[in-house]
Formats: C-alpha cells, structure tokens, sequence
C-alpha cells in the first residue's frame, strides 16, 4: 500500500493530538489545542482533554467512566487507560 493512502489511525482522538510543547508540565488539549496543566488523559497520554465538554467530543460520559473503573480495578493490566491529571502539581 502506498504510504500516502496510510491513514492516521488515531485522528478521531482529536485534531490536535500528538502535538507537544518542551514544558512536561504543559500539555496541549487533542481537541482544542489550548495549552493546560490540569486535564484528562487517554491512553497513558495518547490524548489529553482540557474539560469535559472537549473529553466528550470524542467519548461519551459512560464511555469514559467505564474506562476510569477498569482502569482502577485491581485486576486491570491497563492502569493508564483513563484518569485526571495535574501536571503541575503530580504528587496531589
């Protein structure tokens, strides 16, 4: 298959995803772009979302607190799967 027709196969994550600053306390949100330190992360930081309303454009709310009780269940082998994160502050 030509690389060209390859598609990427995360862009339903957001259309700012996979975009980074040198700051890593500074995240950019997948959907809006805007720049945060408070967000919800995807996939161990496959995405971030900086608010519900942009976490929502790609998961709905049962989704993704379906992901957060998995992601916390003491026999879950994907820990990082959904959760918040404050990156200025990691140790709160």
């Amino acid at each position: 298959m030509p690389e060209e027709n390859i598609r990427d196969d995360y862009s339903w994550l957001g259309e700012h995803q996979g975009e980074y600053t040198d700051d890593p306390k500074i995240k950019i949100c997948s959907h809006c772009g805007k720049q945060i330190s408070q967000c919800f992360v995807y996939d161990n930081g496959l995405a971030y979302y900086c608010s519900e309303e942009c976490l929502h454009e790609h998961f709905d709310p049962q989704e993704w607190q379906d992901m957060v009780d998995i992601a916390d269940s003491p026999e879950c082998l994907e820990p990082g799967l959904a959760y918040y994160m404050d990156y200025a502050n990691p140790e709160q």
